[in-house]
Protein backbone atom coordinates (compact mmCIF):
# COMPACT_ATOMS: atom_id res chain seq x y z
CA UNK A 1 0.00 0.00 0.00
CA UNK A 2 1.08 3.61 -0.85
CA UNK A 3 0.84 6.01 1.71
CA UNK A 4 3.65 8.32 1.64
CA UNK A 5 3.98 11.99 0.34
CA UNK A 6 3.74 11.16 -3.52
CA UNK A 7 4.36 14.77 -4.69
CA UNK A 8 7.58 15.38 -2.54
CA UNK A 9 8.50 11.95 -3.74
CA UNK A 10 8.37 13.14 -7.07
CA UNK A 11 10.07 16.09 -7.12
CA UNK A 12 13.05 14.76 -5.25
CA UNK A 13 13.45 12.35 -7.37
CA UNK A 14 13.51 14.73 -10.24
CA UNK A 15 15.63 17.16 -8.88
CA UNK A 16 18.13 14.60 -7.90
CA UNK A 17 18.31 12.61 -11.22
CA UNK A 18 18.59 16.05 -13.29
CA UNK A 19 20.80 17.46 -11.15
CA UNK A 20 23.19 14.54 -10.97
CA UNK A 21 23.16 13.62 -14.37
CA UNK A 22 22.22 16.18 -16.54
CA UNK A 23 19.00 14.69 -18.08
CA UNK A 24 16.26 13.20 -17.32
CA UNK A 25 14.91 9.53 -18.78
CA UNK A 26 11.84 7.74 -17.94
CA UNK A 27 13.63 4.74 -16.66
CA UNK A 28 16.00 6.59 -14.23
CA UNK A 29 13.12 8.54 -12.83
CA UNK A 30 10.95 5.24 -12.36
CA UNK A 31 14.05 3.45 -11.05
CA UNK A 32 14.69 6.02 -8.25
CA UNK A 33 10.90 6.24 -7.32
CA UNK A 34 11.09 2.48 -7.14
CA UNK A 35 13.87 2.14 -4.99
CA UNK A 36 13.32 4.96 -2.49
CA UNK A 37 9.10 3.19 -2.14
CA UNK A 38 11.33 -0.04 -0.94
CA UNK A 39 13.56 1.56 1.16
CA UNK A 40 10.26 3.22 2.80
CA UNK A 41 8.44 -0.20 3.02
CA UNK A 42 6.34 0.68 -0.01
CA UNK A 43 5.24 -1.04 -3.30
CA UNK A 44 5.96 1.06 -6.19
CA UNK A 45 6.61 -1.02 -9.61
CA UNK A 46 7.48 -0.04 -13.61
CA UNK A 47 4.26 0.18 -15.67
CA UNK A 48 5.57 0.30 -19.22
CA UNK A 49 2.97 2.37 -21.00
CA UNK A 50 2.42 4.40 -24.82
CA UNK A 51 1.24 8.12 -25.12
CA UNK A 52 0.38 10.16 -27.26
CA UNK A 53 -0.12 14.02 -26.83
CA UNK A 54 -2.70 15.98 -29.14
CA UNK A 55 -1.81 19.70 -28.90
CA UNK A 56 -4.92 22.18 -27.49
CA UNK A 57 -6.30 22.09 -31.59
CA UNK A 58 -5.82 18.55 -32.09
CA UNK A 59 -7.73 17.59 -29.04
CA UNK A 60 -10.98 20.20 -30.00
CA UNK A 61 -10.76 18.50 -33.35
CA UNK A 62 -11.11 14.96 -32.58
CA UNK A 63 -13.11 14.95 -29.18
CA UNK A 64 -12.93 12.03 -27.06
CA UNK A 65 -10.82 9.25 -27.58
CA UNK A 66 -13.49 6.75 -26.23
CA UNK A 67 -15.49 7.58 -29.17
CA UNK A 68 -15.83 5.22 -31.98
CA UNK A 69 -13.50 5.87 -35.06
CA UNK A 70 -11.38 8.18 -33.13
CA UNK A 71 -7.97 6.54 -34.61
CA UNK A 72 -9.82 7.72 -38.45
CA UNK A 73 -10.42 11.24 -37.07
CA UNK A 74 -7.05 11.38 -36.19
CA UNK A 75 -5.85 10.87 -38.90
CA UNK A 76 -7.91 12.82 -40.78
CA UNK A 77 -7.38 15.79 -38.39
CA UNK A 78 -3.50 15.46 -38.01
CA UNK A 79 -3.48 16.69 -41.72
CA UNK A 80 -5.28 19.78 -40.64
CA UNK A 81 -3.46 23.45 -40.03
CA UNK A 82 -2.47 23.69 -36.54
CA UNK A 83 -2.63 19.99 -35.57
CA UNK A 84 0.20 18.27 -33.69
CA UNK A 85 1.03 15.54 -31.73
CA UNK A 86 4.05 13.63 -29.50
CA UNK A 87 4.26 10.20 -28.75
CA UNK A 88 5.82 8.61 -25.87
CA UNK A 89 7.39 4.86 -26.47
CA UNK A 90 6.38 4.49 -29.59
CA UNK A 91 8.43 4.08 -32.55
CA UNK A 92 11.99 3.21 -33.43
CA UNK A 93 14.87 3.99 -30.72
CA UNK A 94 18.21 4.96 -31.61
CA UNK A 95 20.74 2.04 -30.82
CA UNK A 96 21.32 1.44 -27.35
CA UNK A 97 18.11 3.39 -26.46
CA UNK A 98 14.75 1.59 -25.66
CA UNK A 99 11.75 2.51 -27.65
CA UNK A 100 9.09 2.57 -24.60
CA UNK A 101 7.83 5.13 -22.28
CA UNK A 102 7.85 4.22 -18.02
CA UNK A 103 5.60 5.15 -15.43
CA UNK A 104 5.93 3.77 -11.74
CA UNK A 105 2.25 2.40 -10.37
CA UNK A 106 1.28 1.76 -6.75
CA UNK A 107 -1.78 0.33 -4.65
CA UNK A 108 -3.58 2.66 -2.83
CA UNK A 109 -4.66 2.21 0.81
CA UNK A 110 -8.48 1.40 1.50
CA UNK A 111 -9.30 1.72 -2.52
CA UNK A 112 -9.66 -0.23 -5.83
CA UNK A 113 -7.53 2.47 -7.15
CA UNK A 114 -3.76 2.59 -8.56
CA UNK A 115 -1.85 5.66 -8.42
CA UNK A 116 0.19 6.00 -11.98
CA UNK A 117 3.21 8.44 -11.82
CA UNK A 118 4.89 9.81 -14.88
CA UNK A 119 7.42 11.98 -13.33
CA UNK A 120 8.90 12.75 -17.41
CA UNK A 121 5.51 13.71 -19.05
CA UNK A 122 7.14 17.13 -19.39
CA UNK A 123 9.21 15.05 -22.25
CA UNK A 124 6.58 15.47 -24.48
CA UNK A 125 6.63 19.73 -24.36
CA UNK A 126 6.37 21.44 -27.22
CA UNK A 127 5.63 25.10 -26.53
CA UNK A 128 5.40 26.29 -29.79
CA UNK A 129 2.42 24.07 -30.38
CA UNK A 130 0.98 24.79 -26.75
CA UNK A 131 1.87 21.70 -25.43
CA UNK A 132 2.99 22.26 -21.60
CA UNK A 133 2.70 19.78 -19.65
CA UNK A 134 3.74 18.82 -16.08
CA UNK A 135 5.19 15.16 -14.63
CA UNK A 136 1.80 14.04 -13.27
CA UNK A 137 -0.03 11.68 -10.60
CA UNK A 138 -2.62 9.80 -11.88
CA UNK A 139 -5.83 7.88 -9.46
CA UNK A 140 -6.65 4.68 -12.08
CA UNK A 141 -9.11 2.05 -10.91
CA UNK A 142 -7.30 -1.12 -10.93
CA UNK A 143 -9.27 -2.78 -13.48
CA UNK A 144 -8.05 -0.43 -16.24
CA UNK A 145 -4.63 -1.25 -16.21
CA UNK A 146 -4.82 -4.22 -18.47
CA UNK A 147 -2.93 -5.48 -21.54
CA UNK A 148 -3.61 -2.92 -24.30
CA UNK A 149 -6.10 -0.92 -22.31
CA UNK A 150 -6.70 2.89 -23.26
CA UNK A 151 -6.99 5.78 -20.64
CA UNK A 152 -8.03 9.06 -22.01
CA UNK A 153 -7.45 12.38 -20.34
CA UNK A 154 -7.40 16.11 -20.42
CA UNK A 155 -4.09 18.08 -19.52
CA UNK A 156 -3.59 21.72 -19.68
CA UNK A 157 -6.45 22.06 -22.98
CA UNK A 158 -3.99 18.69 -24.35
CA UNK A 159 -5.52 15.23 -25.16
CA UNK A 160 -3.56 12.31 -23.39
CA UNK A 161 -4.15 8.95 -24.63
CA UNK A 162 -2.50 6.55 -22.42
CA UNK A 163 -2.02 2.62 -23.26
CA UNK A 164 -0.80 0.40 -20.90
CA UNK A 165 1.70 -2.60 -21.08
CA UNK A 166 1.92 -4.85 -17.21
CA UNK A 167 3.61 -7.43 -19.56
CA UNK A 168 6.21 -5.65 -21.38
CA UNK A 169 9.46 -5.85 -19.46
CA UNK A 170 12.10 -4.42 -22.07
CA UNK A 171 13.37 -1.63 -19.94
CA UNK A 172 14.93 -4.61 -18.19
CA UNK A 173 17.57 -4.71 -21.18
CA UNK A 174 18.56 -1.33 -20.58
CA UNK A 175 22.01 -0.23 -19.05
CA UNK A 176 19.96 2.59 -16.84
CA UNK A 177 17.93 -0.16 -15.79
CA UNK A 178 20.69 -2.77 -14.69
CA UNK A 179 23.35 -0.07 -13.36
CA UNK A 180 23.01 -0.17 -9.88
CA UNK A 181 25.44 2.01 -8.69
CA UNK A 182 23.72 5.10 -10.22
CA UNK A 183 20.51 3.59 -8.56
CA UNK A 184 21.81 3.43 -5.15
CA UNK A 185 23.21 6.80 -5.84
CA UNK A 186 20.30 8.61 -6.52
CA UNK A 187 18.36 6.11 -4.48
CA UNK A 188 20.50 7.93 -1.22
CA UNK A 189 20.73 11.27 -2.67
CA UNK A 190 17.13 11.71 -2.85
CA UNK A 191 16.36 9.78 0.86
CA UNK A 192 18.53 12.58 2.15
CA UNK A 193 16.68 15.15 0.74
CA UNK A 194 13.70 14.00 2.12
CA UNK A 195 14.92 13.52 5.58
CA UNK A 196 16.32 17.08 5.53
CA UNK A 197 12.49 18.67 4.35
CA UNK A 198 11.11 16.24 7.45
CA UNK A 199 8.94 13.93 4.73
CA UNK A 200 10.87 10.99 6.50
Amino acid sequence: MLEMNVEELMSAVIDEVEEGFGCLTCINAVAALIDVSKVLGQALQPLTVRTIVLNPKLTERVGDASDPGFDSQLRRWMEEEGSFRVALGIGEAPAGDWAGHLVAVGDLPESTKKIVIDPTLHQADRPTEKIVLSPMILRVDSARIQEGAHLWLRLNECGLLYSFFPRDYSFQQTPAWHDLGQRMFVRDRVLERLRKAGEL
